[in-house]
């Protein structure tokens, strides 16, 4: 399994399971997904996924917003994960490194 180093240090375990988030971040860099969104296209499970996020979050690769409920109390708070500048550059060197530069290339004028 490789490992990429980050900016702050931490190790970057390189899985399948963090090549679809990447996939998914950096097809629309500026979109904000739910964990939900991330189950339901990569059809891992969210003992995987949200643990990924929240290591994610904090190497800096990702941020976080929330989303409230309607004001008519239907929903429940959702958190709003969207890829940073530093976490697309992470992440475009780790598919440089696990690939090509071809692959990261398709990504680099998102």
């Amino acid at each position: 399994m490789q490992k990429t180093k980050t900016e702050r240090n931490e190790v970057a375990r390189v899985t399948v399971s963090l090549l679809q988030i990447i996939f998914i971040f950096l097809e629309n860099p500026k979109k904000y997904y739910v964990g939900m969104d991330i189950i339901n296209h990569t059809k891992l499970q969210s003992g995987t996924i949200y643990p990924l996020l929240n290591r994610l979050c904090k190497m800096g690769w990702l941020e976080f917003k929330w989303k409230l409920p309607d004001p008519d109390g239907k929903g429940s708070p959702k958190k709003l994960y969207n890829v940073t500048k530093t976490g697309a550059t992470d992440m475009l060197n780790i598919l440089e490194t696990t690939f090509s530069k071809s692959v990261s290339e398709k990504f680099k004028n998102k």
